[in-house]
């Protein structure tokens, strides 16, 4: 089940982004450059569950056609029932017309996961259901648009067979 920050009440709610700023100022904003992009493989885009491999990816749009991919801004953080993921992008983000940030999941067939479901919550006001991803498909299953690109966005998507869930946090900062 979701143990999300937008089920807490209001003081939950305040004290939630004050650990977001805190936690904020201790990562490292993301540099885009040609040389330092990184690709699924070596980005640190891949999760590894007991049973699963598969990768979960975020790129910024701001009027390319394909984006460009947002490393972590820090290591991933494993835990027994899931895992952390930390970016950050410069402020100066979620400016232009058509701005978005979108969230993938990419299922390799070659891996034999058979198709992945997932259950989905988030502190922000961005509208998410379920997610199932197929073999050999790469869906955004998160789009978060120019206007909800200030201060923190947090998704949760949890694997509905055995519970693991995979915490995307992305602070917008100065």
């Amino acid at each position: 089940m979701c143990e999300c920050a937008c089920e807490a009440g209001e003081a939950g709610e305040k004290l939630a982004e004050l650990l977001i700023i805190v936690e904020m100022r201790k990562t490292v904003p993301v540099e885009y450059s040609l040389e330092r992009e990184a690709v699924l493989w070596d980005g640190g885009d891949r999760v590894e569950e007991q049973r699963r491999t598969f990768y979960v990816a975020l790129r910024h749009f701001s009027g390319e056609i394909i984006g460009r991919h947002v490393g972590l801004s820090g290591g991933v953080v494993r835990s027994a029932g899931g895992e952390t993921r930390t970016y950050r992008l410069q402020q100066g983000a979620g400016k232009c017309a058509g701005e978005h940030l979108s969230l993938y999941v990419y299922n390799p067939g070659v891996k034999k996961n058979g198709a992945l479901s997932f259950a989905m919550c988030g502190r922000d006001k961005c509208q998410r259901v379920g997610v199932c991803v197929a073999p050999d498909t790469c869906p955004a299953v998160v789009k978060w648009e120019c206007a909800r690109m200030q201060g923190g966005l947090e998704t949760e998507l949890v694997n509905k067979e055995d519970g693991y869930a995979i915490k995307v946090r992305i602070f917008m900062c100065a």
